[in-house]
């Protein structure tokens, strides 16, 4: 009798780490979505007299690894090309002019590495840091014939620590949303101390493999 439940204990105990090792490994995927990016300023950023910004969406899409340590916790980290910036109207006391429709387009690689608390079945709770690099940034409007380059006037790097929720399927299918803030100024020509950060909430849809 005591051999039969002590071959009933070792496989009890072997079923729960077989099953507690089922959920870690490594894992990658894709994913794809949008940006809804707006940039947060207390400064008129163009010295006009009056700045109205508001937000304007974006392309955001990329891959991800992911190593699930416990059933409730993991690691991962994107490779994002992540459009932001902000749709401007503003006008000019020097020049004049008003001009409307103005697109601020701002594009980074973005490389997120996210702490993945796993709540409930598929749902997770998401924070980490997020180093940004600047690929490119331009300006169009409907009066421009073409997109005038604006690099020089913007940081080359920024920092965030985006906050999300993200829910996966058995079938590897996942939703994830995301905010994040600057944590510094984009612009060179305004001191550190002037609020003008990019501030940005991602939508996006992947699947694990």
């Amino acid at each position: 009798m005591k051999r039969i439940l002590s071959v009933i204990g070792i496989t009890f105990i072997s079923l729960s780490v077989f099953s507690q090792e089922s959920f870690c490994g490594l894992s990658w995927g894709i994913k794809s979505g949008v940006n809804w990016s707006n940039i947060l300023t207390e400064s008129s950023i163009f010295d006009s007299d009056k700045d109205e910004i508001s937000p304007k969406w974006g392309y955001v899409g990329g891959g991800f690894i992911d190593y699930r340590f416990t059933r409730t916790f993991s690691l991962s980290c994107d490779v994002l090309f992540s459009c932001k910036g902000a749709k401007m109207d503003f006008s000019s006391e020097q020049s004049g002019r008003l001009f409307s429709d103005l697109y601020f387009r701002l594009n980074y690689l973005d490389f997120p590495v996210m702490a993945n608390f796993h709540i409930y079945k598929g749902l997770a709770l998401k924070i980490g840091l997020q180093p940004s690099f600047l690929l490119s940034a331009k300006m169009k409007s409907t009066a421009m014939k073409h997109p005038v380059s604006v690099r020089k006037k913007i940081n080359a790097f920024d920092c965030s620590m985006p906050i999300g929720v993200a829910y996966a399927f058995d079938c590897g299918l996942l939703f994830d949303v995301r905010y994040a803030l600057g944590a510094r100024g984009i612009l060179k020509t305004l001191s550190n101390d002037d609020l003008n950060n990019n501030s940005v909430f991602s939508f996006t849809a992947g699947f694990r493999f």
